[in-house]
């Protein structure tokens, strides 16, 4: 459904609509400015429903006054390091929605509450002492004193940073059928198990050479056949790593921007204290520009930045003490996509080098079946822990027994098809190899086969839908999920088209959007990308989130029109804790069985009490005809789920799940 409001005397403007936990069709956020009337016109696959356009009747006691916002707590004077409150009361300032952040030299933590509908807590936390504003608005106006200025005292933080800047030089023009080499860094890793392909802009995959050189690294070795964007995938144990796939432009220079700069590498995932922990950095694609590097933690980093040939840069950082360090990319000052990163560094290893494992298989596993290995302490004395990260992003515990003074096994039960990364430490520092990438299932389809187009990738209108294609075609089947990030929230609508899935999105007002496109939860080459949108509107403080999963079908090239399928959502059946309760920073999770419910689209969504889609949504295929739905909500209080088979509700959606 799309919806198009009109103001009085005001041109009409697209809306977001929601569902309310009693089935009924409501606006996602509402900030009335003038009295009068105001139309919503709502239409699906571009019909009007039944009713439109609807009539809202504003008085004086609805209109947004920010003005009329209450404040009182901690708007002066605050702490460092201490959880500092503000209590918020909107009773008497009608609709519209509440944005709030800090600002000042130093990083900050913050926290919403709901404590009523017309009332909320704000808890913030600087790191360090100074002068910070904070910013409260209310219908994208400050309210009365905002910004605040705020004296915040207390002890320093004794987090240190440190910062290594390098300038690089545009990459080399490649000409088709000139041979090309890729250098980097991944410890951890047998060059048995490694295994690098290039698929050119039109689909043809070939293997590379891959070269092992000393201390961890590998050249990679190919040469493109034509002019245009191709993409290499490097795995491990069939397995693609950090960053992989991604772009590699041939007969032109690349596209440019800081949005084009990847990283990752064992160093990003964890670190040890008194040795060199390294990750990996590609440019080639971002163009000639200013790249910076910092960490800041308990202790001094010692950085290293080295420049490798075509487009590859290798970090090293050293610290003295354990504990959480930020690892901030900029490239041209500012951010690249997923900085910064949060690294959690273990003490020195010790006796956890002794520690072997036994019997972990890395593929051929089932979902439902468990998974056991054992493992050795060899002498060594001290605690063993572990856990497992799941495709979508959640983790579980490892359960433990003792079979002798030296032997322990461990054992877990994968939910769902897709690659868990089992973390064991020994004393809270990793064993050799630790984390272990597992295969549960068989990965039926290839990310670097995935690819996007379209104008709606690069630029956009303001009130207009903006189209891109996903093509799909031999990539297998998978879970195909997009996310719009930007200055407003936009619909997103997909429709399924022979090569692959076509979405539309509508923004609402101009600025910079980020198309990130996710293929069984791996990014493709080239995401994200940057779309610039033209037009008049008004920015939101914050960056907004919107996005669709769809579980795609598989399709091949020079096949015949694609089926349209009809399922029967009455027939889906929904179980599970996470339908009726869930808590605030911490996954929840639910089944959906959909065998006896024929073959359909399967859409699935969450929108918070104040109007915002949840942090996390995810859905997976455990076999076939049953999924695994896993969300996180930031939020306190009644959320709405919604869950359609094709274009219908299944069995008690919308649901209302209480969350807190």
């Amino acid at each position: 459904m799309v919806g198009v409001l009109k103001a009085p005397g005001g041109t009409p403007e697209p809306c977001l609509l929601k569902k309310t936990p009693d089935g009924k069709l409501a606006i996602a956020s509402f900030q009335p400015k003038k009295k009068g009337s105001y139309s919503v016109e709502v239409t699906q696959d571009g019909r009007p429903i039944t009713g439109s356009p609807f009539a809202i009747n504003v008085g004086e006691s609805e209109l947004c006054h920010a003005t009329k916002v209450k404040v009182n707590g901690s708007i002066k004077d605050a702490t460092a390091n201490k959880w500092n409150e503000v209590h918020i009361n909107i009773g008497d300032a009608g609709f519209g929605a509440m944005g709030v952040s800090i600002e000042g030299a130093h990083r900050s933590d913050l926290e919403m509450k709901t404590t009523s509908t017309t009332d909320f807590s704000l808890q913030y936390k600087p790191h360090e002492p100074g002068i910070y504003l904070l910013n409260i608005k209310f219908g994208d106006d400050h309210i009365t004193g905002s910004p605040f200025m705020v004296s915040v005292g207390g002890e320093p933080s004794g987090r240190s940073r440190e910062t290594v800047v390098k300038n690089l030089q545009p990459a080399e023009l490649v000409k088709p059928n000139q041979k090309c080499s890729l250098q980097m860094k991944i410890p951890g890793t047998d060059p048995l198990d490694m295994e690098a392909t290039m698929t050119t802009p039109g689909g043809v995959s070939d293997a590379c050479e891959i070269r092992d050189l000393p201390g961890h690294s590998y050249e990679v070795k190919f040469t493109p056949p034509e002019e245009g964007i191709h993409t290499i995938s490097l795995k491990y144990k069939g397995i693609h790593i950090s960053g992989s796939p991604f772009q590699y432009t041939v007969g032109r220079a690349p596209a440019g921007g800081n949005h084009k700069v990847e990283f990752g590498g064992a160093g990003i995932d964890k670190g040890e204290v008194g040795t060199k922990n390294y990750f990996n950095i590609y440019t080639r694609e971002a163009g000639p520009g200013s790249l910076s590097v910092a960490i800041e933690g308990p202790s001094k980093a010692a950085i290293e930045v080295a420049e490798n040939p075509n487009g590859y840069t290798m970090v090293s950082y050293q610290v003295s003490k354990e504990g959480e360090y930020g690892v901030h990319v900029k490239y041209n000052d500012e951010h690249v996509p997923h900085s910064p990163v949060f690294v959690h560094v273990s003490p020195a290893s010790g006796d956890a080098q002794l520690v072997t494992i036994h019997g972990l298989r890395d593929r051929g596993l089932e979902a439902d079946r468990p998974a056991t290995f054992n493992v050795n302490l060899n002498g060594a004395i001290g605690a063993l822990k572990g856990f497992v990260k799941t495709p979508t992003g959640t983790e579980e515990d490892i359960f433990i027994q003792e079979l002798d003074q030296d032997m322990h096994s461990m054992r877990f039960l994968p939910k769902e098809n897709g690659v868990y990364y089992v973390y064991i430490k020994f004393n809270e520092a990793h064993i050799p190899g630790s984390p272990f990438p597992m295969l549960v299932g068989k990965l039926g389809a290839d990310p670097a086969l995935v690819f996007a187009k379209g104008d709606g990738l690069e630029k956009g209108e303001v009130g207009k839908a903006s189209r891109l294609t996903v093509i799909t075609t031999n990539a297998g089947s998978g879970t195909l999920a997009v996310h719009v990030q930007g200055p407003s929230k936009v619909a997103v609508v997909c429709a399924e088209v022979d090569d692959g899935y076509e979405f539309t999105y509508t923004p609402m007002a101009p600025g910079d959007y980020m198309i990130i496109v996710k293929y069984c939860n791996i990014t493709i080459a080239g995401s994200p990308f940057k779309a610039v949108v033209t037009g008049k509107g008004k920015a939101s403080d914050i960056t907004e989130t919107s996005g669709l999963f769809v579980e795609t079908v598989e399709k091949k090239q020079g096949a015949s029109k694609s089926k349209r399928f009809l399922g029967d959502a009455s027939k889906v059946v929904a179980q599970g804790n996470g339908l009726k309760k869930g808590f605030p920073g911490r996954p929840a999770a639910f089944t959906l069985d959909c065998k006896d419910a024929g073959q359909a689209l399967l859409t699935v969504g969450m929108i918070s009490p104040n109007g915002h889609p949840v942090t996390e949504l995810s859905y997976k295929k455990v076999k076939i005809g049953s999924y695994n739905v896993t969300y996180k909500a930031e939020e306190k209080g009644d959320h709405v789920l919604t869950i359609r088979w094709g274009t219908d509700d299944i069995p008690g959606s919308p649901f209302a799940v209480s969350v807190g």
